[in-house]
């Protein structure tokens, strides 16, 4: 093993401190790891169910869910005073 891996940290905060910042790292890189590998999977599965509608000669929007359009309504009747 390499020598400095034996020595002690010149202070606890610094050591406190460097772990902080590697977890803050490694939670930083696995949130994104997750949002990519979400919507890359999320594209792909759209574009393959066209192809997969098409090959069982279907619509190509077959499999395509469709959902109604947001409002910015509120849903609660205004009072009037």
């Amino acid at each position: 093993m390499p020598q400095w891996l034996h020595t002690s940290p010149p202070s606890s905060y610094a050591w406190i401190m460097s772990r902080i910042c590697i977890l803050f790292a490694c939670r930083l890189v696995a949130c994104n790891l997750i949002m990519e590998y979400t919507l890359s999977s999320a594209a792909i599965a759209r574009g393959f169910s066209s192809y997969l509608a098409t090959l069982a000669g279907l619509d190509p929007t077959f499999f395509v869910l469709k959902v109604a359009p947001q409002t910015s309504k509120p849903r609660h009747k205004e009072r009037d005073e």
